[in-house]
């Protein structure tokens, strides 16, 4: 399991995170020392419609006991750490739930973060282990407000307090916090200055103050059990030891998959299943995945190459389902939404996002043999793709006569490279005709040829037609000199980039071997690295090595240089089209079973930094965790 054994360096206490998921798409999530680097991180992240809210950052916590006070607590304030809690931090564990082991004086309190059923709810089970009398003191802070915002002053908090419960309310929020055996004493205070360190080299807002509406306390004789449950909304009836129960269970029984009939228990596998489960929301009652924590929610691109690994490969067919038949149903003239926003507001931006959506239709079809879903779903979302791209879209993505599409206008960015600036400049400028967005039509033509053979013969002829004129004219691709592919043509952009990886890697490719080996040997050379592959090459004069400072000087290096872990899996999958062995490809993989300890503890991030190769970006990322369980699984 993915287990931290302390005491802890501060440093390090302070840059590895953890995330646990809620089914809502909320979460809980924090430093490992549970002192709050990030403006996102807190105890009680709710999602409703989209929209993500601060509502309870921490929980600070003190044992008393022999006439001393040990705080388990550690908070920033302006550089400086205050009180100490992470110097008794002794083990850390993300697996099968968040778990934190501190001692004392002889007295061991184990932590653990659950997610307490229902909608937006987050338990803390607390276990003292204990031959004395001792009294604990548990004080929430509260912080309403957007999750990437700030709190400005003082803002009004409407207090209600119970024996053991206190709800609050505040510029249109409330949340409650209750427990089963603590009571709780109203001491209304405010904490100043807490700083987000993370938020502070990025250059955003990085202070701001909590307010405590009291605290809960506890007296005991020796060793005891309690729980502490945070929600959204008016207080609730919660059986938390139920809840914990069940929270635990339902953890164990998605990593122990990773053990079943009579095979050892593959750690790696089960960091990886835990971790991919953690995207899997409910929204209205469907399945969707979220992209990334802390900071994305449900993406159209990000969905669709996430969904094989992981829902396909994790045996999850019906959330498949749900996940590809909303996306479906919110095609517009063949483009499927990149994002969806607030109140489940779909925004069209993406000229990639369908045709990943045709890739992960195809794998989820073949898999499930789901005939109403192929006639219903698949083949009108089909149609409509290669029409509405035939035809030409909105964004101005469209079919150029030698049969290559066009992904968008000058100033537009609308692949997976799509950083642009607020004054409307592009650090990755690609429009024109991108070489992924073609190979994936390509491979997406093919695909539906395949599919409406028996269902409408003239339409697979046209689709044929399509894939043969898009092979023939894909040769304008090549880059002689470099013996690779071109990134873009139509302008010409001769910059090595990954993108040219998917022209290898996808089930049908318009390159032959000789090309696809060629391209492989140029990805190796100049892009690989033991966490993924660089989005430019090092021999560059646009590359960036760093990823560091304002989030301008961090999105020129976004895509120019920034390893993304993601890749891996297209690069496997070109290694094993050109004869690699299932050992060769494993070997791959092996590093990512340290990098599960080394930033968000338990899963895989969104980014490396390109020369250190030092995790950054969100904690937790999908098509990270998503691509490397996709490989590990089919090898």
């Amino acid at each position: 399991m993915a287990l931290l054994k302390g005491p802890f360096p501060e440093k390090e206490a302070l840059l590895r995170e953890w995330v646990l998921a809620n089914p809502s798409g909320g979460y809980a999530s924090s430093s490992i020392a549970f002192a709050n680097t990030r403006k996102q991180h807190g105890l009680l992240v709710s999602e409703s419609d989209g929209a993500r809210s601060q509502l309870v950052p921490k929980l600070e916590e003190a044992v008393i006991a022999d006439g001393g006070r040990f705080s388990l607590s550690t908070s920033q304030y302006g550089g400086a750490l205050h009180p100490d809690g992470f110097t008794r931090l002794m083990a850390f564990s993300s697996r099968p739930l968040p778990t934190f082991q501190y001692a004392a004086e002889g007295i061991t309190v184990e932590k653990t973060i659950f997610p307490a059923g229902g909608k937006n709810a987050i338990g803390a089970r607390y276990a003292v282990f204990s031959g004395k009398a001792f009294e604990m003191e548990i004080r929430p802070m509260l912080n309403f407000r957007p999750v990437n915002g700030i709190t400005h002053g003082r803002p009004g908090y409407g207090i209600m307090a119970g024996k053991s419960s206190v709800s609050a309310k505040c510029g249109g929020c409330e949340a409650a916090l209750l427990s089963d055996k603590c009571g709780f004493f109203p001491d209304e205070k405010w904490y100043f200055d807490f700083f987000y360190a993370r938020d502070a080299e990025r250059g955003t807002e990085c202070s701001e103050h909590y307010f405590s509406p009291g605290a809960f306390r506890i007296k005991s004789e020796g060793s005891a059990e309690f729980f502490i449950v945070a929600c959204e909304g008016a207080a609730r009836k919660i059986d938390a030891h139920a809840a914990f129960e069940a929270a635990l269970a339902r953890a164990n029984a998605i990593s122990g998959a990773a053990g079943k009939n009579g095979r050892k228990q593959d750690e790696f596998l089960s960091s990886l299943l835990l971790a991919a489960d953690s995207f899997i929301a409910r929204h209205d009652g469907k399945a969707a995945i979220i992209a990334g924590y802390p900071w994305f929610s449900e993406w159209g691109r990000d969905s669709m190459i996430s969904l094989p690994g992981l829902l396909l490969c994790t045996g999850r067919q019906a959330e498949a389902r749900e996940v590809l038949a909303k996306f479906a149903s919110l095609l517009k003239d063949g483009q499927l939404p990149n994002v969806i926003g607030e109140d489940g507001a779909p925004t069209y931006n993406s000229a990639d996002a369908s045709l990943w959506f045709a890739h992960a239709a195809a794998k989820y079809a073949d898999a499930s043999q789901d005939e109403a879903f192929a006639s219903k779903i698949f083949l009108p979302a089909m149609q409509g793709i290669v029409e509405g791209y035939a035809q030409g879209t909105e964004n101005g993505i469209c079919l150029d006569s030698d049969g290559l599409l066009i992904a968008g206008k000058a100033g537009s960015n609308l692949t997976w490279m799509d950083v642009r600036f607020e004054d409307g400049a592009c650090p990755t400028p690609r429009w024109g005709k991108p070489v992924e967005v073609n190979a994936l039509w390509y491979s997406s033509l093919r695909i539906s040829e395949r599919a409406f053979k028996r269902a409408d013969g003239k339409f697979a002829d046209r689709c044929a037609g399509l894939a043969r004129k898009c092979g023939a004219s894909f040769r304008k691709f090549w880059n002689k000199e470099q013996q690779c592919l071109f990134d873009v043509i139509g302008p010409d952009s001769a910059k090595v980039r990954p993108n040219q990886i998917f022209a290898a890697s996808l089930p049908y490719s318009p390159l032959g071997k000789a090309e696809r080996a060629a391209v492989f040997r140029k990805v190796t050379d100049e892009l690989l690295t033991p966490v993924g592959l660089r989005t430019l090459t090092p021999k560059d004069p646009d590359y960036r090595g760093t990823y560091r400072g304002g989030m301008r000087e961090r999105d020129f290096a976004y895509h120019n240089g920034c390893v993304w872990p993601w890749l891996m899996g297209a690069y496997i999958d070109a290694s094993v089209g050109l004869g690699a062995t299932p050992q060769d490809c494993l070997a791959l993989l092996s590093p990512f079973k340290k990098q599960l300890y080394a930033y968000g503890v338990g899963s895989l991030p969104e980014i490396y930094e390109a020369d250190t190769l030092r995790p950054d970006g969100c904690i937790s990322q999908a098509w990270s965790v998503a691509e490397v369980l996709r490989k590990y699984v089919e090898l």
